[in-house]
């Protein structure tokens, strides 16, 4: 698997402890992460430790044309 992972929305959080949930996954989950334990030395935090959501795109309420400032655009006159 990974160290840690950054997922860009809640739903493919989600879906990433939805894929190693044992109880889902019944045996293979346990047998997976012990191989890579002991193989490649991983993580031993547990998994939902070791996702962050950092959901994409702007934030519009900050970044609207109604708080633009006159500056750039004087400058960009001047040139």
């Amino acid at each position: 698997m990974f160290d840690n992972y950054i997922a860009n929305s809640d739903f493919v959080a989600a879906e990433l402890y939805e894929s190693v949930r044992e109880a889902d996954n019944p045996g293979r989950s346990k047998w997976f992460f012990d191989k890579c334990r002991k193989v490649l030395n991983a993580a031993t935090t547990p998994f939902e430790d070791r996702v962050a959501v950092c959901p994409r795109g702007v934030d519009t309420e900050f970044f609207t044309p109604n708080r633009r400032s006159a500056e750039p655009e004087r400058r960009s006159a001047l040139l």
